[in-house]
């Protein structure tokens, strides 16, 4: 009767109902208390079969209550009150830091989460910490092996059904994701988030050591290991170690010699893509790093690190207190002034 969102994010709040919550403690603790037995029609798990066939016989005894609305069955009135709720748009729960409204008291417990940072539900095997008691369970898939979730077309399979979503867009070339911005559109909803950043240059992610904030959290992840020595890629020629793979790839080919990146406009190769790019901003004269100070722009980032720290040392821009004009330079700001005072 109502749509449901096909993607989400994995830190996303996964609403349960009253169901789903008892059947989902119910496998979390199978994993510990070995309840391979169960009822299909309740949800419950049974260390014993005897056990579930006594639950059997004592279920079919309970009243079942139906909705009008929609005719799904309820153990009891009090189950389908609260999924009346649903049908009539009521939502009496409210939160007191940014208001939304939920028709669930537990459906406000776990967004309040959102703003807490609260997770309470931990990975026995990882000890990684969830805030939603059903993203735990998604994540025991990963340590079982399990992958339920299989393309239709190339029957590859996932533990998760959003990384299943994701890869068939491989096949679709679906971008459903639009930046408002600059109209550049995404096959997934997490890349056009990042993507956003590079216009608000918002960078969330921040290094508890050195203070350096990041757009993306894996950037984060990798420049941590700049300060724990961390080098888990070695090269197989040489034994040299690098923090990252991108490095040790680059590095590779300096042994091979191999050039795959290649300029369309005069067709040199370079060994990587980084070291192309910067090559075709000779062509193109893009200069996308700029000096808030004096507005002088530059082509690669450490040509503007570098002129921060011989131009704007002291933080005052190299400006004309004549005709305001800016410049890179002291030395050329000292040059310009001349022409005024002869």
């Amino acid at each position: 009767m109502s749509s449901s969102k096909e993607m989400f994010d994995l830190n996303d709040p996964i609403i349960e109902s009253d169901e789903q919550k008892s059947f989902s403690d119910e496998v979390c603790e199978s994993h510990d208390n070995k309840k391979p037995f169960l009822d299909e029609v309740w949800g419950s798990l049974f260390p014993q079969e005897n056990d579930l066939k006594q639950s059997t016989r004592t279920n079919n005894r309970r009243k079942i209550v139906f909705c009008d609305v929609c005719e799904q069955s309820f153990a009891n009135n009090s189950n389908l009150k609260q999924h009346m709720l649903t049908h009539t748009g009521e939502k009496p729960y409210s939160c007191e830091i940014c208001h939304t409204s939920f028709s669930k008291k537990s459906n406000l417990e776990q967004h309040i989460r959102t703003h807490t940072g609260e997770k309470p539900y931990k990975c026995d095997d990882c000890g990684n910490t969830f805030a939603i008691r059903s993203t735990l369970l998604r994540h025991m898939n990963v340590h079982r092996g399990e992958k339920p979730y299989s393309c239709t077309i190339c029957n590859k399979s996932f533990s998760y059904k959003i990384h299943l979503n994701r890869h068939i867009r491989t096949h679709t070339g679906e971008k459903p994701y639009s930046c408002e911005i600059c109209d550049q559109c995404f096959s997934d909803e997490n890349n056009l988030k990042q993507h956003v950043r590079t216009h608000t240059g918002e960078k969330p992610y921040c290094c508890g050591v050195c203070g350096a904030s990041f757009a993306r959290n894996f950037v984060l992840t990798r420049h941590m290991k700049i300060h724990s020595g961390e080098k888990p890629y070695s090269c197989d020629l040489c034994s040299k170690s690098f923090s990252n793979k991108s490095h040790l790839k680059r590095h590779i080919q300096m042994h091979t010699g191999a050039k795959p990146y290649s300029c369309l406009i005069c067709n040199q190769c370079f060994a990587d893509d980084n070291t192309l790019k910067l090559h075709v901003r000779k062509h193109t004269g893009e200069r996308p790093f700029c000096c808030e100070i004096c507005k002088n722009s530059f082509a690669r980032k450490s040509h503007l690190q570098s002129h921060m720290k011989i131009s704007h040392a002291d933080g005052t821009p190299n400006s004309c207190a004549i005709c305001n004009k800016s410049f890179s330079s002291k030395s050329n700001l000292a040059q310009h002034i001349k022409a005024h005072t002869g």
